[in-house]
């Protein structure tokens, strides 16, 4: 288990749909759909399940960290706002520290 999947608690993924928002967003320059959230994680190794994600988001859209944008009258995709996108971008650096400080303790072969 790596250290960022403890530190959101195991099968929270607030953490990891929050960055997989931030950083589709960043590429696709357009809102993110479900879809695409959840090819994200696939091309991550990790699994979302729908109502998951729908607690999740709704948990960011509260905390002002995404915002719901209408696709049509039954559906929405979303956006990272710039405070989403300043807690994402501290969470990344604090994710590759992590990672640094993991990579320093494994066992040389």
């Amino acid at each position: 288990m790596d250290i960022i999947d403890y530190l959101q608690g195991e099968g929270r993924h607030a953490i990891d749909v929050l960055l997989a928002i931030y950083e589709l967003s960043c590429k696709l320059e357009k809102t993110v759909g479900w879809k695409d959230v959840k090819e994200w994680f696939y091309q991550h190794g990790k699994i979302l399940s729908d109502g998951t994600f729908r607690k999740r988001r709704d948990e960011l859209e509260q905390l002002g960290l995404i915002r719901k944008e209408s696709t049509d009258r039954l559906k929405f995709n979303f956006l990272i706002t710039p405070k989403g996108a300043e807690v994402a971008i501290a969470l990344e650096d604090l994710i590759a520290k992590l990672n640094a400080i993991e990579n320093e303790q494994k066992p040389k072969t």
